[in-house]
C-alpha cells in the first residue's frame, strides 16, 4: 500500500503538547547522560565519569550488583603533621592572603551515615565533641567546620576510619599530631565547663546525624590564618570561616569520588577526652591506654632522620610534548603525564631566573600544576604531593591554579638570594 504523499495532521491539546516536549526532554537528557557517564540518580559523577577522569574503569561490588568506581591505580597522599613554618602572625597573614581560593562554588559534602554500634556512637561523640571543643572553642559556627573536616578524613582512604581514630591520629607518634590539642597539653591546661561541653556535644551528635556544614566543602585540612603550615603550599584553597582557612585535596584525592571509604566502628576513646572515665563506667565505652611517649610538643618539631630518602640513582622522566631543550639542563625526576605534580634536579649551572620558565614548559596547558625544583639531588622529591621533608630542602617552587596561568614562582633565599624577598619561599627570607 503506497504512503501518502502528506501525512495527516494531528491535533494536541495544549495539555498534551507540553507532554510531549517534557518527554522529549527527558529523552535528551537520558541520552546525554548515557553518552557522557553520568549516574542518573546518584546526586553526582557516576561510575564512568568519575572513572574516566581518574584514569581507573567501572566496575561492580561483588554480590550487590550496585555500580561502583575501582580506585584508580595512584598511590593516596601521605598525611602529614601538622608542622609550621616559623613566621609572625602578621607575616604569616600577609603570605596566607596572597594564596587564592579556587574558583567556583564550594560543594558540599553528603550528610555524614553513622554505621556504628550505640557504643561506637557514645564514643564517636565524645572524640568528635573534644575536637570541635579544642579547635573551634566555645563557637558553634567553627565547631560546626571542624567536625565537617573531621567526618570527611573518615570517609577519605588516607585516614582512619574511625572518628576517634581521625581525631587522636598521630598523637602516639614522634613524628607530630594532626591536630595540635592532642600532643600541645590543650586537653590538661583547659577543661571545657559543663555548658560549653553540652553544646559542643550537641554540634558533634547532629553532625553523626547528618547535619553538614556546607561552607567547607570536602576540605580535609584548615588552619588559622596566623600561621602557615608545610603543607599548604600543596594543597588547594577552599574557603575562609572567621579566622580559619580550609584546604582540600589537588587532584583524584581531593574530588567527591575519592571520598569512597566506610565507617569501620569499633571506636575507642583517649583517655584524656572529657568524661572518658564515666563513659567507660556508664556505658561500656572502650578506653585506650594511657599515652605518656611519643608526644610531641606542637610546633616545629624535629624531624627523624630517616624520613629523608637518599637515592643513588633516580629515573629521567619523559613528558610528551616537552622537548629535553626545553628543560635547559634541568633533569625531571618525577612526574606523569597526566599528572600535576612534578619534581626537577636542577642544574647546578643554570640561572635562578630561568627556572620559572622551565617550569611552565613542564606544566604545559595544564590549569593547575606544582613543579619543585632542587640543586641537591639527594633531596629531590621522590612521591607525590611532596613530602615535609622534600619541601623544606626545595629550591624553587612553581603553582598554577586554574584562571592563573601565569602562575606564581618562589625561590629558597638562602640557597638562591633575591633582591625581591616576596619571591622567597615563606621562612627562608
Amino acid at each position: 500500500m503506497p504512503l501518502p504523499k502528506t501525512l495527516p495532521k494531528i491535533h494536541l491539546t495544549d495539555e498534551q503538547r507540553r507532554r510531549a516536549i517534557f518527554a522529549g526532554c527527558v529523552v535528551a537528557l537520558l541520552a546525554l547522560a548515557i553518552l557522557m557517564g553520568i549516574g542518573v540518580g546518584t546526586g553526582g559523577p557516576g561510575p564512568r565519569a568519575a572513572s574516566r577522569a581518574a584514569g581507573g574503569q567501572a566496575g561492580l561490588r561483588a554480590g550487590d550488583g550496585r555500580a561502583a568506581v575501582v580506585v584508580p591505580p595512584i598511590p593516596k597522599p601521605a598525611v602529614e603533621p601538622l608542622e609550621l613554618i616559623q613566621l609572625t602572625p602578621d607575616r604569616a597573614r600577609l603570605i596566607n592572603s596572597m594564596v587564592p581560593f579556587v574558583p567556583g562554588p564550594v560543594r558540599p559534602a553528603p550528610p555524614f551515615k553513622f554505621a556504628g554500634s550505640p557504643v561506637d556512637r557514645i564514643a564517636a561523640t565524645a572524640c568528635l565533641a573534644t575536637a570541635v571543643y579544642y579547635e573551634a572553642g566555645d563557637d558553634p559556627v567553627g565547631q560546626r567546620s571542624v567536625a565537617q573536616v573531621v567526618l570527611n578524613r573518615v570517609l577519605h582512604p588516607a585516614y582512619p576510619k574511625t572518628v576517634c581514630g581521625v581525631v587522636f591520629q598521630g598523637s602516639e607518634r614522634h613524628t607530630g599530631c594532626q591536630f595540635s590539642f592532642t600532643c600541645d597539653g590543650s586537653m590538661a591546661a583547659r577543661r571545657p565547663s559543663d555548658v560549653a561541653w553540652k553544646r559542643a556535644e550537641d554540634v558533634a551528635a547532629k553532625a553523626l546525624a547528618g547535619d553538614v556544614d556546607k561552607s567547607v566543602g570536602y576540605a580535609t585540612h584548615y588552619h588559622t590564618d596566623w600561621v602557615v603550615p608545610y603543607w599548604s603550599v600543596t594543597l588547594d584553597k577552599l574557603s575562609r570561616v572567621k579566622t580559619h582557612l580550609f584546604f582540600r585535596w589537588r587532584g583524584y584525592w581531593g574530588t567527591p569520588g575519592a571520598f569512597h571509604g566506610r565507617y569501620a566502628g569499633g571506636e575507642a576513646v583517649d583517655p584524656r577526652v572529657p568524661g572518658a572515665a564515666a563513659l567507660a563506667t556508664a556505658a561500656g565505652v572502650p578506653v585506650l591506654p594511657t599515652m605518656t611517649e611519643g608526644l610531641t610538643t606542637f610546633g616545629v618539631p624535629a624531624m627523624p632522620s630517616d624520613e629523608t630518602v637518599y637515592l643513588e640513582k633516580r629515573p629521567t622522566v619523559t613528558l610528551p610534548g616537552v622537548p629535553t631543550a626545553a628543560l635547559k639542563g634541568h633533569v625531571l625526576r618525577l612526574g606523569t603525564p597526566g599528572g600535576t605534580d612534578y619534581a626537577l634536579e636542577l642544574s647546578p649551572g643554570a640561572p635562578a631566573d630561568g627556572y620559572p620558565a622551565v617550569a611552565q614548559a613542564v606544566c604545559r596547558d595544564l590549569p593547575a600544576c606544582t613543579v619543585g625544583g632542587w640543586l641537591d639531588p639527594d633531596r629531590v622529591a621522590d612521591s607525590v604531593p611532596f613530602k615535609l621533608s622534600a619541601l623544606r630542602t626545595a629550591t624553587f617552587l612553581f603553582h598554577r591554579r586554574p584562571g592563573e596561568p601565569a602562575g606564581r614562582s618562589h625561590w629558597n633565599c638562602r640557597q638562591v638570594p633575591r633582591a625581591d624577598k616576596t619571591q622567597c619561599l615563606p621562612g627562608t627570607e
